[in-house]
């Protein structure tokens, strides 16, 4: 009896190391898996990146040959520097994107006249007299307003319940 408890117990401790080695096991090669996909993410952003620098070492490049500016003729070739893969937006047919011609604001515009302005030595110095106000007649004086007794003091009102953040 006491060799088969024995043999039993050396068992399971057998079945216990096993399965903890493959638990073990399993670990590892989750994590060798995780540790490649993570390093093929790397090098497939290390290649956007490198392609990325280059591309704006160039539009550097032509910034600098056209004075500092960054103008139309800058990145006139834009197309062949670096392929993105990426379809450009189609530019709508409906509208133009510049005014056909350039309106004529000149023939708009009102032909204004200035009169020469006159200054304080051309005045005459002599004011007309202001016209003289009669004397107002004198009105009825005014009704003095009603003083009205103040409500009275409820102890009610001081317990704030009517508060709308204690709702």
């Amino acid at each position: 009896m006491a060799e088969g408890r024995a043999a039993a117990a050396l068992a399971r401790f057998d079945q216990i190391n096993r399965e903890l080695a493959d638990r073990q096991a399993l670990r590892e090669r989750k994590a060798a898996e995780a540790k490649q996909r993570a390093s093929e993410n790397l090098a497939r952003r290390g290649e956007v990146a490198e392609r990325s620098a280059k591309h704006l070492i160039e539009l550097a490049k032509r910034q600098r040959a056209n004075s500092g500016f960054d103008t139309g003729r800058s990145r006139e070739d834009e197309e062949h520097v670096l392929q993105f893969d990426v379809e450009d937006e189609e530019v709508a047919t409906d509208r133009a994107a510049y005014p056909a011609e350039r309106p004529n604001y000149t023939a708009e515009r009102p032909n204004y006249t200035a009169e020469r302005p006159t200054y304080a030595a051309e005045r005459s110095t002599q004011h007309p007299a202001p016209p003289q106000a009669e004397p107002a007649a004198p009105s009825a004086p005014q009704a003095q307003p009603v003083r009205r007794a103040s409500p009275a003091y409820d102890e009610d009102d001081e317990d704030f319940s009517n508060e709308t953040y204690l709702k």
